[in-house]
């Protein structure tokens, strides 16, 4: 799967400005241990759930995962509005995508992953209301791509999300790490690593996304 072309999302904004800057990888794995932590308290409370397998199989996968870098990007695009919407109050949208690469301590799997969660934001004054109301930053998208496995649009207004994943490449990655846990399972576990630079909001970020997805959602997943 080393070799798969990576997915590829749609037209790019127009950014304007750009802040970035990077997180270090001891923060990265303390993030990902806090969201696994997580995770297996709420594979716990499942009814019937056997205590101790899942949790030592994350346990021992999360031992050979490991960071090598993290970037952190704001882009702000004062023109990715039309006309019509700026008139309406529309001021700003925004992105915040964060690049994340790790690896696996495994003779098979060579490359590095890497990893974008990219957050869209808005801010402007309430369409139709009075009084002038005004949002700031307010969350409408949500991406996680691992490039070359699988890219997720999740929609927060509206719930729909979009899904895209390439054939066999995470049951692949499944079968060279001889686990037993599923390829949603993995990529759950991959999000995880993904988001860690966002420390105690990964965990909350993931399984908001992926509970509303067709490949990805697991039983422990709860809407917030």
């Amino acid at each position: 799967s080393s070799g798969t072309p990576p997915l590829t999302r749609g037209g790019a904004p127009r950014p304007r400005t750009a802040i970035a800057h990077q997180v270090v990888t001891q923060d990265l794995q303390k993030g990902l241990v806090g969201s696994i932590d997580k995770w297996i308290s709420a594979r716990r409370r499942l009814p019937g759930e056997e205590v101790a397998k899942f949790p030592k199989e994350i346990e021992r996968l999360l031992k050979s995962i490991t960071f090598e870098a993290c970037d952190v990007r704001q882009e702000v695009d004062e023109e990715g509005f039309d006309d019509e919407a700026r008139a309406s109050g529309c001021e700003t949208i925004c992105k915040e995508t964060t690049t994340t690469r790790f690896r696996l301590a495994h003779s098979e799997i060579k490359a590095p992953f890497v990893f974008e969660a990219t957050h869209h934001m808005f801010s402007g004054s309430v369409l139709g209301s009075e009084g002038q109301s005004h949002i700031h930053d307010l969350l409408w998208k949500v991406e996680f791509e691992l490039i070359g496995f699988f890219l997720i649009a999740f929609h927060t207004q509206t719930l729909e999300v979009g899904e895209e994943i390439e054939d066999k490449g995470l049951d692949e990655i499944r079968q060279a790490l001889n686990t037993n846990i599923t390829p949603s399972e993995l990529g759950v576990l991959f999000m995880l690593a993904g988001n860690a630079g966002r420390g105690s909001k990964a965990w909350n970020d993931v399984e908001e996304v992926c509970f509303w997805t067709a490949n990805f959602s697991l039983p422990e997943f709860q809407v917030h």
